[in-house]
């Protein structure tokens, strides 16, 4: 029993709502008791009653509303015109060189490279600092060269830096340790003091 009320309202529904549908509607009764609706006038022989139904335009707010949220959760293929809206770095790490890594008295040339999620935007530029110092500034790179180190231990980190000069984003802190020979001016080496 309840199978047919479910498909009789789903056909009312989907009559209401159909973009062809007339203003009139007609609800058939056969002689079982089966209720129908239909938008075409049943024949003469046919018991039927009239039903007017109410018939309105839609708000052109709404349209333009309902038609923006969908453009909003449109993919990038589905609405290639849709900018992409940035909302922040995710991750911002030094890659390489790894913390407390050494550098040997033959290694003149230190890379600094830096891996950011999602990638350099318009208009941010990233900035290196080595010891708490500012040393270079790119606004397409995320890779340096660090050369001529003292021995030693340094820090090193990278800020991204946005037009305004504000900083929007700051990396790990890696330690690195150089290690260079010591050269006395005047005399022999001698051994370090325990």
């Amino acid at each position: 029993m309840k199978r047919p009320l479910v498909y009789v309202f789903s056909l009312l529904l989907t009559l209401l709502w159909s973009s062809a549908f007339a203003q009139q509607l007609y609800k058939v009764v056969d002689e079982n008791g089966k209720v129908t609706f239909t938008d075409k006038k049943p024949s003469d022989h046919i018991k039927y009653e009239t039903i007017t139904v109410n018939t309105a335009e839609p708000d052109p707010q709404a349209v333009k509303k309902s038609r923006d949220n969908k453009k909003r959760w449109q993919t990038d293929s589905e609405n290639p015109d849709r900018k992409k809206r940035f909302r922040g770095y995710k991750s911002v790490t030094i890659t390489s060189p790894s913390n407390d890594a050494t550098v040997l008295h033959d290694q003149f040339r230190v890379p600094v490279k830096l891996a950011l999620t999602p990638g350099l935007q318009p208009k941010h530029k990233a900035q290196l600092i080595f010891d708490g110092k500012k040393l270079d500034e790119s606004d397409s790179n995320t890779n340096f060269v660090l050369t001529d180190l003292d021995r030693g231990s340094h820090r090193i980190q990278i800020k991204i830096i946005n037009d305004a000069g504000k900083v929007v984003a700051s990396s790990n802190t890696v330690t690195i340790h150089v290690k260079r020979p010591q050269v006395f001016n005047g005399g022999p080496l001698a051994a370090p003091r325990l």
